[in-house]
């Protein structure tokens, strides 16, 4: 459908019109045909243009006009149609527009449908005309406007009301079109800020300002009640007045202000009535629409009007405090407007206003309505909460500068406090309601009243709580849903009444007024001065509505906002300053409302919002620098955070609990309520000196809690850590409350855990939580460790620790969860903390340190006591907190192990500046707090009133500290290894040089060190060692070294000192040798029990050093490692660990061997000079006259005295690198000694041990040793062992002998007494302790000497034999010889000490009179029982003369592989030894019985096993002597003289299998014999100068002990035997001597017949009396006779064999007495051997010898059967022996003989001696011919 245009309308309204006129107003039908005309002429079809044409003539709306004015009511609304239609299509010219309102103004009264027409037309034609409607015209508009508004229909007065605002506006907005249009654009941006002002002159010349100026000016004159001037109709109503005024300032406040006139207006006529209108009481309507002008007026003109505004906010201020002084602004406004002010420049008008309004009192207004108060609050909290406008009106007023007045200069202008005021009495508003609050001594109330159900709160990740609360519950709390109204009372703008009033209203606005002056102040600060820092954070999270409550940790990362730069309080940013200003003068105020909005039950929203913006103003002060004010917020968070009355009156309560218990442990808090009101009286007033705890802050006694810390304190908790983090840099001595804070809210929520039990003594030994059942819950005490930059894991805590996490039931689901939220927040705060720079750090050290000291009673760090004073008076909790807990770890403790573990790097400087956002952490802020740590947690431990429990938590974190640094060492270590110095550049260079030099080391592992001694610096009496603090740190030592041991470098000193502070004590030291029974062990006075504790917790540490790494010690360490093993050796707590000490030994040994390897040290030359030896030498000067005149105890502890200065040297000396020779020598040696100390140890276990590693090493590494090394190896370690070993073993079994058997190391006397009935109750043989020691002693002496004997061995054949050049080596070899000697002797002769001697001079030669001297000396020896060279029987056994041959036989087969100087000299001295040990072995007192020759355990020492070795080793030294040319003939007459004794002696049983045939005794003596020989047959000539036995010496020797042992038989039977021949034969020179030689035999046989006849008188035969007799010598003495005799016939039969075949003349198969004789019978060639034979008689012996087989047998057969002994039968053998030699070798012989000295002239040299033998010798064959015969 085509829409009809405006021409063809307009023409059929026109028409229309016309027809209905034509009659009766004939000049409207005139009017609208001229306008059809029109209409027609224009030939355009289109709207616009037809409504173009149509604006071009004033005669279109003429017809409409006219037909207003006929008061014809159709023709009206015709005209009226027909206008509108014209209108909307702008078809009006602009000079018709004043008559067009004229017109529509007069119809209003034609009824509603046309009015409402009307107003259709008004606005369009005002809007659409705005270039033509002004002056007149617009008064015209105005007025109809107004007449609409008074329109009796409401719809219709509304819009008329509506459309004046419109028409208002638009008059103001065609005002800055007109100053744009003028060219002042840049005029009307500006001024908007009010920079740019038109003067009042320039209003009035201007179409648009004119009009505004005063539609403006007649709208304050209608408010003030005063006649319009423009508008001219001052029935207009005042409400729509103040309405149209305030649409002005809504909408073009800039424009009022921008033009000084229309600014005059307001100033002069709007402002008074203001002011006049607030002194009295008006309609509620008014009082809206005042105060919402007023509020306009100050929020934008509050530059321009700064006196009126000024007295706006105090008639406020005063309407809201009545009882604030408002008159001081007042007077201070006039002042400021007086002449030569800062004001000078305003107009005398203004001043003549401001002085009126100034002058102007306002009234109580104690008397107005309530709603003037309401809408006053309701003004100023939009003030307070428009931050720019706040800080406007700050500078304007409060913050203008005081300045002296120019007409009286002595006085100043008052100081102006408009904004101070204004807070001041929104303050008193917020604290004039005290019913509302809860109690405050509990700090912050619970969302929910007493007698409502619990309160279902949660806190949300934003710290925020969240709680659905039923309705009856959210009754009690303060909020918006019963304190305010629904829309705010200056918004009721249609109410004619005010609305009921809550009673908490006013309070709810001050709140919100605070809180938005409180978010203004912050929001330019802190966004100026903070950054963002993020940081990974551990939290856990418990899962609550699960039965189990599983605990789940993991790893969030978090940012937080944190202080970058802190503002002065003179910054040149004058908004800053303005800032800073209201904080200061202001925050008092604040304070004051806070203190009571944290008291009052608020809903969640307000709670919020009160804790946000509290924090926030903490922030801002601190920021700020304000640090009285940051402090007093923080301080009051702190306490709203607690239940302080709760708090004390539960200490009370438990402190009398435990007084009557005579506790100790309960710290008290205050005495009384008066003490408790003093003491925080006195720290509020400024005291920084508040009163010391005697003792600790915890307790082992848990009294239930009946209170706890409800979910918005939490909330409060972690508003105080948001501020904690942000204001980290600035923080200072607050960090103490607020730890102090931490730690009673986390205290509480611990405790008044419902799963807690009342007393907790019995609760997982104090360690471990309980459940909600009252059972121990396990707390878990992993100790494995992997530390990063936090803590991953001890496994003893985590992130939260485990212990501190009581297990409870689903009903205590709800403190857990806080608990656990409290943890995680704790975590976050510390973890930041690093983030802020040196200051929040180390004040963070310093405060958890203060705390710690506040819980344990531990003296403060003197370095930390000025600060400990500051921060102890920011504090007023001192007196008002809970007992910890001592089940769990203590939270000072705790927090300070996990701070250190996670800052571990930057306590030891391992961080760079790129991973601390660019804070450099310097030396001193490291040292400040690593050294407070340290002395803290050492502090504590080594305190002597810390409780247990503190005491070992204080240990273990100090220990995971020192664990985490030696790990982070070791990622520096790795990081180098891996990236060399690159990894120096990451990790920091000064740290990665510290690690390489050993300083950090130091550093970590001195606090170990101080643990171990309880010493620490500044300590005093009241610190010390504690067993359980030693064993901790020993554990940690343990730790580190398996998980960071190649990391300690240089610092393995310090982890010696820490093992051997365990092992302080005089019987550890290394330089002891203990004697007699002394005990080994022990360390002071410390517990054995303890001390135990200590060595099985340190062991393992030296265990692991041996194991893994020796490499990385250095010589000094590995010299302490080898003295630390020695102490343990040697101490007797553990019995395991001595013995394992000794086998780590062998890692030592195998390390200084690949040593040795490694770097070959050089060989010694061999000069005695430098040796040990040499200094042994003069150490031992005079020994020779000292050991002659001293026992053999005195004699080796003189030993011992001149040993330890050497082997003090070692110890002390400065070791090089390890690859100096010296280095691996002393280290070597030092090692052996210590092994030989331990063979001294009184444990038989321990000291075979030693002995048998220390022989094996030496076995094993002896070629790696030079002289030097032997030399101090024989003379420092083997020979001082095997002489302790023989002297302690002879004072072992002197008190056995002696019966002192209660002096042995042990107690036997009550074991002897209980043995009986021991082994009778059990079954069990128990071995007699005295048996037991001797066999053990015994067992020592055998396995030192044998150990000793083979080293000497070995070492002599190897290729350098290289034992043989150490320093006075022959006298080692005698004084090896000499121990030998007194082994298997039994005595203790040490005639030279085991030292050498520069002055000794030893006998090697064996003289003709050697033996028998030494026969006479032994024999007196063993009858003199006073002598001290006695014979000591009693040590024999038959172990160690086996050993002891064992060792000679071992020491005499070394043989060495080159040529020595030396090997003369000790087979002499190996042959010297076997004589006089062989004499004193058979040396037998004469008195003495069968037991002679038994040991301890009763069985016989001296066998004929013994005699047969002892003759097998004598067959060995002969050998080599004659192999060397040394056996001189002297030798051969003392070997056979003492061979003889072994023959004869008695008291060796002989086995049934030798008494018919030759002993093996007697077997070697006859194989000596043979060797002696051999000798004649030797065609070697002897070396010069050596006295070489002879050939024809040999044979003579051998052929006359062949004579005496041939008659033997004889001899021994020659007293019972009735020969008949005896008187014939006895004088022969050859049985004297048998007589003689075995006259011994026969007196001890004679005396032994004795013995046993009088014990077998007395006892059977068999008895204890005889034991062993039957076995050696028969039952009777005629059958002991017959046995004896039987083996000496065998002997006498083997001797007359060998015998004749000396004598035999053609013996081919051995030696011949006549090899010298020529075949042919020539005496040229004369036999020396038959020569001497036969000169001394000898040949005459042989003869008589076979003579007595020949004749002796056969004169036996004559006698009468029944008188035959039974030895003549038991000589047939030899007889036909005697016959053969007798027929067919003397003849011979004699042959031989005769043709011998036959060939011998008279005159020759003996040559008359042999004719006068060979006679003698014919004499005794013709004797035994004839005899026999």
């Amino acid at each position: 459908m085509a829409t009809t245009n405006l021409g063809t309308l307009l023409a059929n309204e026109l028409q229309s019109l016309s027809t209905e006129a034509r009659r009766k107003h004939p000049d409207v039908k005139e009017a609208a045909e001229r306008v059809i005309i029109v209409l027609r002429g224009i030939k355009s079809t289109s709207s616009l243009q037809i409504a173009s044409e149509l604006a071009k003539s004033e005669q279109v709306i003429r017809p409409f006009v006219l037909a207003c004015k006929t008061s014809n009511q159709k023709l009206v609304a015709a005209a009226v149609q027909c206008m509108q239609l014209l209108i909307s299509h702008q078809a009006i010219s602009p000079g018709s527009i004043r008559e067009s309102l004229n017109t529509l103004n007069t119809v209003l009264d034609f009824g509603v449908d046309i009015q409402v027409k009307v107003l259709q037309m008004v606005l369009p034609l005002v809007s659409r005309y705005s270039g033509d409607v002004y002056g007149e015209t617009l008064v015209e508009a105005f007025h109809t406007c107004i007449s609409l508004q008074r329109s009796r229909d409401p719809i219709v007065s509304n819009t008329a009301a509506a459309m004046l605002r419109q028409i208002v506006v638009s008059v103001f907005d065609r005002v800055v079109a007109e100053d744009r249009e003028l060219g002042n654009d840049e005029q009307a941006e500006n001024g908007e800020n009010g920079k740019a002002r038109d003067t009042s002159e320039q209003d009035m010349t201007r179409r648009y300002a004119k009009d505004a100026f005063f539609v403006l000016q007649d709208l304050c004159l209608l408010a003030a009640d005063s006649e319009p001037i423009f508008i001219r109709d001052s029935l207009l109503d005042k409400g729509l007045v103040l309405e149209l005024l305030e649409s002005v300032l809504v909408n073009h406040a800039h424009v009022v202000a921008r033009h000084t006139a229309m600014a005059q207006i307001l100033r002069e006529r709007l402002a008074p009535f203001f002011v006049n209108f607030f002194a009295e009481k008006a309609p509620f309507p008014l009082v809206v629409r005042s105060v919402r002008i007023v509020w306009l007026l100050i929020r934008y003109l509050h530059q321009d009007f700064l006196p009126e505004c000024e007295i706006f906010l105090s008639v406020l201020t005063r309407l809201i405090d009545p009882g604030s002084g408002s008159a001081s602004n007042q007077t201070a406004a006039s002042n400021r407007s007086a002449p030569g002010s800062r004001r000078a420049s305003i107009s005398g008008q203004r001043n003549a206003t401001v002085a009126m309004l100034s002058a102007k009192t306002i009234v109580s207004a104690s008397g107005f309505p309530m709603f003037y108060r309401v809408l006053a609050m309701e003004v100023v909290k939009n003030v307070m909460r428009s931050p720019e406008l706040l800080h406007q009106l700050y500078l304007q007023y409060d913050g203008q500068p005081v300045q002296q007045n120019d007409k009286d200069p002595s006085s100043k202008d008052e100081d102006c406090h408009v904004v101070r005021d204004m807070i001041s009495a929104v303050s008193k508003v917020a604290n004039e309601r005290p019913d509302i609050r809860a109690d405050s001594a509990e700090g912050i109330p619970s969302a929910f009243a007493d007698g409502h159900a619990t309160e279902p709160t949660s806190t949300t990740s934003t710290g925020a709580t969240s709680t659905e609360a039923p309705s009856a519950a959210k009754a009690s709390q303060v909020g918006a849903h019963n304190s305010c109204t629904r829309i705010e009372m200056h918004q009721l703008l249609d109410k004619q009444d005010p609305p009921n009033i809550p009673d908490t209203y006013l309070f709810y606005l001050s709140l919100l007024a605070i809180a938005g002056a409180v978010d203004g102040i912050s929001a330019h600060i802190l966004a100026t001065c903070s950054k963002n820092h993020t940081c990974s954070v551990g939290v856990s999270h418990v899962d609550v509505k699960s039965s189990t409550h599983q605990v789940k940790k993991v790893v969030v990362s978090i940012t937080e906002s944190v202080l970058g730069t802190s503002i002065a309080l003179e910054s040149k940013d004058a908004r800053m300053r303005a800032i800073s200003d209201i904080a200061v003068q202001t925050w008092p105020m604040l304070l004051s409302a806070y203190s009571f909005f944290l008291g009052v039950r608020l809903d969640d929203e307000l709670f919020n919002q009160t804790i946000d913006t509290m924090q926030k103003f903490a922030q801002v002060c601190g920021a700020l620098g304000l640090v009285e004010a940051r402090n007093a917020v923080l301080t009051l968070m702190c306490r709203s955070c607690l239940p302080q009355t709760a708090i004390v009156d539960h200490e009370k309560h438990v402190q009398s609990l435990n007084s009557a218990k005579s506790s100790p442990s309960l710290a008290p808090v205050a005495e009384s309520a008066a003490e408790d009101t003093a003491d925080a009286s006195s720290l509020d007033s400024g005291e920084t000196t508040p009163k010391q705890y005697a003792r600790p802050l915890v307790t082992e006694s848990l009294v239930g809690l009946s209170f706890t810390i409800n979910a918005r304190q939490v909330q409060c908790l972690r508003a105080i850590i948001s501020c904690a983090i942000y204001l980290a840099p600035v923080l200072g001595p607050m960090w103490y409350p607020v730890v102090v804070t931490m730690q009673q809210a986390e205290e509480v929520l611990y405790q008044s855990n419902r799963g807690v039990q009342t007393s907790l003594h019995g609760s997982a030994g104090g360690n471990g939580a309980v459940n909600a059942n009252g059972t121990a819950a396990a707390s878990n005490t992993n100790t494995g460790s992997t530390h990063g930059g936090g803590r991953a894991a001890t496994g003893r805590r985590g992130s939260v620790s485990s212990s501190a996490m009581p297990t409870v039931g689903n009903d205590g689901s709800a403190v857990l969860a806080e608990l656990f939220v409290v943890h995680n927040e704790y975590a976050k705060l510390f973890s930041f903390v690093r983030m802020t720079g040196n200051d929040a750090f180390t004040w963070v050290v310093r405060a958890l340190c203060l705390l710690g000291s506040d819980l344990s009673s531990v003296p403060i760090w003197n370095p930390l006591s000025e600060y400990a004073a500051q921060m102890r008076g920011v504090s007023g909790l001192l007196h008002r907190r809970i007992s910890a807990a001592m089940n769990r770890p203590t939270f000072a403790v705790e927090k300070l192990r996990d701070f250190a573990v996670s800052n571990i790097d930057l306590l030891l400087g391992a961080t760079t500046t790129t991973t601390t956002d660019a804070r450099i952490y310097d030396s001193e802020m490291r040292d400040e707090a690593w050294s407070a740590i340290m002395y803290h947690l050492l502090g504590t431990a080594t305190f002597v009133r810390t409780p247990s429990p503190i005491r070992t938590q204080s240990c273990e974190a100090l220990s995971d500290v020192v664990i985490a640094a030696m790990e982070l060492v070791s990622r520096v270590d790795i990081a180098r290894s891996d990236n060399g110095e690159a990894g120096d550049i990451e990790l920091g260079k000064e740290f990665a040089a510290n690690v390489a030099t050993g300083d950090i080391q130091l550093r970590i592992l001195t606090p170990l060190s101080q643990m171990m001694t309880g010493q620490i610096p500044a300590a005093s009496s009241e610190f010390g060692q504690f067993i359980e603090v030693r064993k901790l740190a020993l554990d940690t030592l343990h730790r580190l070294l398996q998980a960071s041991g190649h990391s300690i470098k240089h610092a393995w000193s310090v982890v010696f000192d820490i093992i051997h502070s365990v092992l302080e004590g005089p019987s550890l030291s290394k330089h002891v040798y203990a004697r007699g029974s002394a005990s080994n062990g022990g360390s002071g006075s410390m517990d054995s029990k303890h001390l135990g504790q200590l060595m099985r917790s340190v062991f393992p540490c030296l265990q692991l050093i041996c194991t893994d790494y020796l490499e990385d010690l250095p010589a000094h360490c590995l010299r302490r490692c080898i003295e630390s093993l020695g102490c343990f050796g040697r101490q007797t707590e553990d019995l395991n660990i001595s013995l394992t000490a000794i086998g780590q030994a062998w890692a030592l040994f195998d390390f200084l061997q690949a040593a040795h390897q490694k770097h070959e040290p050089a060989e010694s030359d061999g000069s005695v000079l430098g040796f040990t030896s040499s200094s042994l030498a003069e150490n031992n000067s005079g020994s020779m006259e000292k050991y002659d005149s001293a026992g053999a105890d005195e004699v080796l502890n003189a030993a011992d005295k001149a040993l330890e200065p050497v082997v003090g040297g070692w110890w002390s000396e400065e070791l090089g690198e390890l690859d100096t020779p010296r280095t691996q020598q002393v280290l070597w040696v030092l090692l052996l000694h210590s092994l030989s100390v331990l063979g001294r140890d009184s444990r038989h276990e321990v000291r075979l041990g030693a002995i048998q590693t220390l022989f094996r090493a030496l076995d094993m590494h002896g070629d790696s040793f030079g002289a030097w090394e032997w030399d101090s190896i024989i003379w420092a370690v083997v020979l001082p062992l095997v002489g302790y070993a023989l002297e302690q073993r002879a004072y072992i079994f002197e008190l056995i002998s002696d019966g002192r058997l209660a002096e042995l190391p042990d107690d036997t006397t009550d074991f002897q007494a209980s043995k009986a009935q021991m082994a009778s109750k059990s079954g069990v043989f128990v071995e007699d302790p005295a048996l037991l020691y001797s066999k053990q002693w015994d067992e020592t002496a055998a396995t030192t000497l044998q150990g000793a004997a083979k080293t000497w061995s070995d070492q002599a054949a190897t290729t350098s034999a290289i034992i043989w050049r150490i320093g006075f080596a022959s006298q080692a070899w005698c004084r090896i010889w000499r121990l030998v000697d007194n082994f298997l002797v039994g005595r203790l002769w040490l005639q030279d000490g085991y030292l050498p001697s520069a002055t000794e001079h030893m006998q090697l030669k064996a003289s003709d009179t050697f033996v028998s001297d030494l026969c006479k000396r032994a024999s007196d020896d063993a009858n003199d029982t006073l002598t001290r060279r006695r014979m000591r029987p009693y040590l024999r056994t038959r172990n160690s003369v086996a050993a002891a041959i064992d060792c000679a036989s071992v020491l005499i087969g070394s043989e060495s592989r080159i040529s020595l100087d030396t090997d003369a000299e000790r087979l002499r001295i190996a042959w010297v030894t076997w004589l006089s040990m062989t004499i004193y072995l058979t040396s037998v007192p004469d008195s003495a019985g069968l037991e002679f020759n038994k040991d301890v355990q009763d069985r016989v020492v001296v066998t004929q096993d013994v005699l047969g070795s002892l003759l097998s080793l004598c067959a060995t030294i002969v050998s080599k002597l004659c192999g060397q040319h040394l056996l001189e003939e002297s030798d051969c007459v003392a070997l056979i003289a003492t061979a003889r004794r072994l023959l004869v002696y008695v008291d060796a049983p002989l086995a049934a299998s030798d008494i018919e045939k030759t002993t093996p005794v007697q077997g070697q003596l006859l194989k000596i014999l043979d060797r002696i020989l051999e000798v004649s047959q030797d065609k070697e000539p002897a070396k010069d100068g050596n006295n070489f036995v002879s050939g024809e010496a040999a044979i003579a020797l051998v052929l006359s002990e062949l004579s005496i042992l041939a008659v033997a038989p004889y001899v021994v039977t020659s007293a019972t035997m009735e020969d008949p021949v005896r008187s014939v034969l006895a004088n022969n020179a050859v049985y004297k001597r048998a007589a003689s030689v075995f006259s011994a035999y026969y007196q001890r046989v004679t005396g032994l017949d004795s013995l046993q006849d009088s014990n077998l008188a007395s006892s059977a035969v068999g008895g204890d009396g005889n034991r062993g007799r039957g076995n050696r010598l028969g039952a009777g003495g005629r059958r002991k006779q017959r046995v004896i005799r039987a083996t000496f016939i065998a002997l006498g039969e083997a001797a007359l064999k060998q015998l004749g075949q000396i004598l035999c003349v053609n013996n081919n198969e051995g030696p011949s007495i006549f090899h010298g004789s020529s075949e042919d019978g020539n005496t040229d060639n004369e036999s020396s051997s038959a020569m001497r034979v036969l000169l001394h008689g000898i040949w005459q012996d042989a003869v008589v010898a076979i003579g007595w087989h020949l004749v002796v047998p056969l004169a036996a057969d004559s006698i009468d059967n029944e008188k035959r002994n039974g030895a003549v039968s038991g000589m047939s053998a030899a007889a036909s022996v005697a016959s053969d030699w007798f027929v067919r070798v003397v003849p011979e012989g004699m042959k031989a003989l005769g043709r011998l000295v036959a060939a011998t002239n008279e005159n020759q040299k003996h040559g008359g001696n042999a004719r006068v033998a060979l006679a003698d010798a014919w004499m005794s064959v013709g004797s035994f011919v004839g005899l026999a015969v």
